[in-house]
């Protein structure tokens, strides 16, 4: 029986961010995945305009809810959040955390905290506050970028000894490993990913792809193929290489695709199988 995903983020019923991004690469890779949608739009909302619904948060609890009366919680093998969008569906996702490691103590809660970027909100500050005090303590993995890794820790992160400071404030009785995603690189056309575990911390450097705008959608492919070297027990520093190797590959598809949103059906193969080009270097 193949491992099982819950994901619960965000749906478009065209382009490829939140779930649609999340389920496909977790499929791609063999993984069985249930998925619970936030909201649903036509498009991503960085194209314009978008026409759709943001699901009310007693439909969202209902439905995942059902979705584990349903699956079996202890059939769940890993919970895998994005964007959530209200504090009321952060709430229901911790209880759901809660139960589906009580069925099965094996499961894990990787947590991207979907809260903004680039100094831009996205959400609500009640969302904001309830990440900050209640579900990035409660999550197994947190994946947050630069800016939502300021949110959380309450401080400024302007570069990689801060992040590292800041990341390791976030490691708790619960929570395990924390990856930042796009930090700004140690040399001028950089970009880091970091991960910070209490065993050690790593970091990942790749040229940043000369992208105007960046496609949507990268970090939701992050986190579900962290998601997948977790399931399989990857150690942590073969996890950040193999994921930042196979992401760098993606875009750099993308770009050569002219793609706004990353390009996931055409260079699907590199989700399995891409170039080792860059090397984890340990820095704490």
């Amino acid at each position: 029986m193949t491992q099982l995903v819950l994901s619960v983020q965000s749906h478009v019923a065209a382009g490829c961010v939140g779930n649609r991004a999340a389920v496909f690469t977790l499929e791609r890779l063999g993984r069985t995945v249930a998925a619970v949608h936030t909201l649903q739009f036509s498009n991503h909302l960085g194209h314009g305009l978008a026409a759709g619904t943001v699901f009310p948060p007693a439909e969202v609890r209902a439905v995942l809810e059902g979705a584990l009366d349903h699956l079996g919680a202890g059939r769940v093998d890993a919970l895998l959040t994005g964007y959530l969008g209200a504090a009321e569906n952060a709430e229901a996702v911790v209880a759901a955390a809660v139960r589906i490691r009580a069925a099965n103590p094996a499961a894990f809660w990787v947590c991207d905290p979907v809260m903004g970027d680039l100094g831009r909100l996205y959400v609500g500050e009640a969302l904001v506050g309830t990440f900050r005090e209640l579900a990035a303590g409660a999550a197994d993995v947190l994946t947050p970028n630069a800016f939502e890794l300021e949110l959380l820790s309450g401080g400024p992160v302007d570069g990689p000894e801060a992040a590292l400071a800041a990341a390791r404030g976030l490691l708790g009785r619960r929570t395990r490993l924390v990856v930042v995603t796009s930090l700004p690189g140690p040399g001028p056309g950089e970009i880091s990913n970091l991960a910070v575990a209490r065993e050690g911390a790593w970091m990942l450097t790749t040229p940043l792809l000369p992208f105007a705008p960046p496609p949507s959608g990268s970090g939701d492919v992050f986190a579900a193929l962290l998601c997948d070297r977790l399931l399989r027990g990857t150690p942590v520093p073969e996890a950040l290489g193999g994921i930042g190797n196979a992401l760098y590959a993606v875009l750099e598809a993308t770009l050569a695709a002219e793609a706004r949103e990353v390009d996931l059906v055409g260079a699907q193969e590199l989700l399995v199988a891409a170039p080792q080009r860059f090397s984890v270097r340990k820095v704490g």
